[in-house]
């Protein structure tokens, strides 16, 4: 029996729709990925990352999308990595999906238009990238997200877009 039919057989009064089932999922998935109190199981926290994320929550995207950037029980697959983050970045706005978005152009994995550089790193980090990646970041730190305030920061300090600019960088580090 599929784990995705037990979690609902175990909370039938809820149905298969209710906030608290999707929460469920969720939560199942990240027991399996971390195995908080018990044996890692990254084939279960797929597959339940993968009901989640079908079921609306953002964060199974980002999840789904790390394990494919990372190689975390899955293949390193750059494509399907930036099609997770795409959903959450794109289609959520969620400050998370667009740091990584930015974070995949600034490492040269996707390419201008969008696709991602299959398995491989590219190494040729074109400045047209990094003005990807400096676009994403921003949208990201407007929503709070404090890794690309720092990724900003670092990217303005060391003149990686255009001169140096100590200024910038102090308003991002801020």
């Amino acid at each position: 029996k599929k784990l995705s039919e037990d979690l609902v057989q175990r909370n039938p009064e809820q149905g298969s729709s209710s906030s608290s089932l999707r929460a469920r999922y969720f939560h199942e998935s990240a027991v399996g990925f971390f195995g908080y109190g018990r044996e890692q199981n990254y084939k279960e926290a797929k597959e339940l990352y993968e009901e989640s994320e079908r079921r609306g929550i953002v964060e199974a995207s980002n999840c789904l999308g790390k394990m494919y950037l990372n190689g975390d029980g899955v293949v390193r697959e750059y494509e399907k990595a930036w099609r997770h983050f795409l959903i959450s970045g794109e289609q959520y706005q969620n400050k998370d999906g667009l740091y990584w978005m930015g974070y995949m152009y600034e490492k040269g994995l996707v390419r201008s238009g969008g696709s991602a550089q299959g398995k491989r790193i590219m190494i040729d980090l074109t400045q047209d990238g990094i003005e990807k990646a400096v676009e994403f970041y921003q949208k990201s730190a407007r929503l709070g997200q404090s890794e690309a305030m720092t990724d900003l920061g670092y990217i303005y300090e060391n003149g990686l877009i255009g001169k140096k600019n100590k200024e910038m960088a102090k308003k991002y580090y801020e």
